[in-house]
């Protein structure tokens, strides 16, 4: 504007830029605040509002543990069960701890929000009074009406706050819809300019409609036919939107990659001997071929297994202890088990040990109902044993799933030695573990084991099963390991006609 110092374009320079600084700081705060609040309609347990809270997200990830855990548990027993009210009110707990966590956060944040908000108020409160000084020093120093305008100042030249006029101020309240105009030389009534307006443009429409009729009416009363001509295209308003054509994909030229392959180990690196082959055998009720399909050819295959484990293990001088686990879930370690240890009893007495925390469902091969002496009570090993129906089988069981951090707090080293000392020396002890990627409790098993049975297919071994299988290497001490393999083929005649059973289950 003409007549402006330097030193005055300089102060409207720095007024814009701290202007357009300061609402580009509130905008986003309020983006921030507004997804907080969307957060807490949308969730219980909000993470961006419990985001800088440790132990709200330690509580977090304790509550889906036990909710996993808890859906496990109702797989197997019904809800009045002990164990699924225990971990009923465990999470009900938990979520009274994060709700008064939330409640908190709630509180902390509108107080933060408070505070930011009148802080900006200030802030802007301040601005405004500097800028009316600056206008006012813009209106001293304005030309004289006769004396011509030099061009306006665009944005840019001020840093991105223009010089507005002394005549008008718009200034900023805490309603966004409602802009109050304060007018220094001339109050301006916004009512009344927008009728006047208004009533221009009907009166111009009104105008061109007339002189249209007129000039029809004397074309017609000449009697001279309106040329052809183009219809009048329409205004840019009336212009519909022309449809979005959407571009052809590229036609596929060749089929994309295939996935590059898992690594896995190949079967001359892994540890122990090869030992037993198992195909895909047919369903048998309750998964006892041992006991419901006797003479088939399914039974002959864990008979032959167990007569195999006593050849491979010395003459019992103490108590022996043999360790079943797999690489991967879902191997069927607890049917091999189950089976082992029912063709073993012709042989030596068995006492089968359930230490699957994942998936524990011994007790059900041999229909014993849960209880709470299971190997999680406090009394000893030795007066949770179960008798099963098979003669010379006696069962220690766990009746509902476990977090791993429950098997640690076991202490399995210190709670088996009062039962291998009173175990006899010619029972066999069978114990069955969760898998080797999920279970660290096979290191301490492996200290106590004579000879350890591994579970290996059909799928091939990854390669990220390498630091566990080196870790069962060490832990084993040369102590034999025996790989069960199982394979993809299935065996269909493997059944034959089943023969009457020696017992009867209850239940």
């Amino acid at each position: 504007m003409a007549g402006m110092s330097a030193e005055q374009t300089k102060k409207w320079r720095d007024y814009g830029m701290r202007e357009d600084a300061l609402m580009k700081t509130w905008a986003e705060s309020e983006k921030v605040h507004t997804r907080l609040v969307e957060s807490q309609k949308e969730f219980r347990h909000p993470d961006e509002l419990l985001k800088g809270d440790e132990e709200a997200q330690d509580l977090k990830r304790k509550l889906v543990d036990l909710e996993m855990t808890l859906a496990e548990v109702i797989d197997h027993y019904t809800p009045a069960h002990p164990r699924v009210r225990g971990l009923q009110q465990e999470i009900s707990m938990l979520r009274s701890s994060l709700d008064r966590r939330v409640l908190v956060a709630q509180e902390e944040e509108q107080n933060r929000w408070a505070r930011r908000a009148a802080e900006f108020k200030r802030r802007k409160i301040a601005l405004d009074r500097e800028e009316k000084q600056l206008s006012a020093m813009a209106a001293a120093v304005a030309p004289a009406p006769d004396q011509p305008l030099d061009p306006p100042l665009d944005k840019g030249g001020l840093g991105g706050g223009a010089v507005r006029p002394a005549s008008i101020h718009v200034s900023w309240t805490e309603t966004p819809t409602t802009v109050k105009e304060l007018v220094s030389e001339k109050q301006i009534d916004i009512q009344k300019l927008s009728m006047g307006i208004s009533a221009a443009i009907a009166a111009g429409l009104l105008i061109g409609y007339l002189l249209g009729m007129i000039g029809a009416g004397s074309r017609s009363a000449a009697g001279t036919p309106e040329p052809d001509r183009a219809p009048p295209m329409p205004s840019a308003a009336e212009t519909p939107a022309a449809p979005k054509v959407r571009k052809p994909l590229p036609a596929i030229t060749a089929a994309p990659p295939p996935p590059a392959p898992e690594k896995v180990i190949e079967e001359g690196e892994l540890p122990g001997d090869e030992w037993v082959s198992v195909p895909t055998l047919p369903q048998v009720e309750k998964g006892l071929y041992t006991v419901f399909a006797p003479t088939s050819a399914a039974s002959e295959i864990f008979s032959k297994a167990a007569e195999n484990l006593l050849n491979w293990l010395p003459k019992p001088v103490a108590t022996q202890v043999v360790t079943v686990a797999a690489i991967r879930s879902g191997s069927g370690t607890s049917t091999f088990a189950a089976n082992l240890a029912v063709a073993l009893t012709p042989h030596r007495p068995v006492l089968l040990v359930d230490l699957h925390h994942t998936a524990p469902h011994l007790h059900t091969f041999f229909s014993v109902p849960p209880s709470s002496q299971d190997l999680m009570a406090s009394s000893p090993w030795t007066q949770s044993l179960v008798r099963t129906p098979v003669d010379k089988l006696f069962l220690l069981p766990l009746f509902s799933p476990h977090l791993e951090k429950e098997m640690a707090d076991l202490k399995f080293k210190k709670r088996i030695q009062p039962l291998l000392k009173d175990n006899p020396p010619e029972r066999l002890i069978l114990l069955d573990v969760a898998p080797l990627g999920r279970s660290d409790l096979f290191e301490e098993v492996a200290d106590v084991s004579d000879a350890f049975l591994l579970i290996i297919g059909p799928e091939p071994v990854p390669d990220s099963a390498k630091k566990a299988l080196a870790r069962l290497v060490k832990a084993m001490k040369k102590k034999p390991i025996l790989r069960v393999v199982r394979m993809d083929q299935p065996a269909p005649d493997a059944l034959a006609p089943r023969a009457p059973a020696e017992f009867e289950f209850a239940g």
